[in-house]
């Protein structure tokens, strides 16, 4: 190839480069602003605020229901009202029950 091939193809090359850079025909359009914002979902935490010693029912109806059913289910009401009360200790087949039943959620009290 000779040189001014060689110079004509550089400047072609250059040239596709500028336009293909510097041109505003590939560009979107700005897209205008919402006027309803989007919602941002807000956390629900739970938090115990009955006592088990005055209130017991209002206590587990504040706990997930998932949790106090297995709790019912491998204790029983009446183990799990003294439980509550904590005037008694656990043996080590009920602190296996206890920490299998609580659920992943968190809790604040």
């Amino acid at each position: 190839m000779n040189r001014n091939g060689l110079l004509a193809l550089a400047v072609l090359f250059t040239a596709l480069v500028f336009v293909a850079c510097g041109s505003t025909a590939g560009e979107s359009a700005p897209v205008p602003a919402t006027s309803t914002p989007v919602a941002t979902p807000e956390s629900e935490i739970s938090i115990i605020t009955e006592s088990p010693e005055t209130n017991f029912d209002a206590f587990i109806a504040q706990m997930p229901d998932a949790d106090v059913a297995c709790l019912n289910a491998e204790l029983g009401t009446e183990r799990l009202r003294e439980m509550a009360g904590g005037d008694i200790e656990l043996n080590e087949e009920e602190n296996l029950i206890v920490s299998s039943c609580f659920s992943n959620e968190f809790v604040v009290g």
